[in-house]
């Protein structure tokens, strides 16, 4: 996995990861509704080892923290739930296309795709 963390916050022993995002605040708080579909956190907090971890959004000129719930035991299922896959596609498994249509129109591979082939 690659990514950057936009930041890291530590005071003593704990770590707290931030991720700035422009997206209306109750979209952020919609995204970790669902425990563990939003995936980004959990990786930033498990690469970390951060105790914490929130996306934090700008409305009307106000910062607004949107926090992920007990994210150290999301970060856990995330990591396990990735070697997983990835030991299933090293041993040849298939990896299916389940992106909804509005991520498909940005994705950046979506030329080796076949969910357009479904229909």
């Amino acid at each position: 996995l690659r990514g950057r963390i936009d930041r890291l916050d530590v005071k003593a022993d704990e770590k707290r990861v931030l991720d700035y995002k422009t997206r209306d605040v109750q979209i952020l708080r919609n995204m970790l509704k669902e425990p563990g579909e939003e995936v980004q956190l959990a990786c930033y907090a498990h690469a970390e080892g951060a105790s914490e971890a929130a996306f934090v959004g700008i409305e009307n000129g106000k910062v607004i923290d949107a926090s992920a719930q007990d994210i150290t035991e999301l970060a856990r299922l995330n990591i396990e739930r990735l070697e997983s896959v990835m030991t299933r596609i090293r041993k040849g498994a298939g990896m299916p296309a389940n992106g909804i249509d509005a991520a498909c129109l940005h994705c950046d591979v979506r030329g080796v795709c076949r969910k357009g082939e479904w229909l």
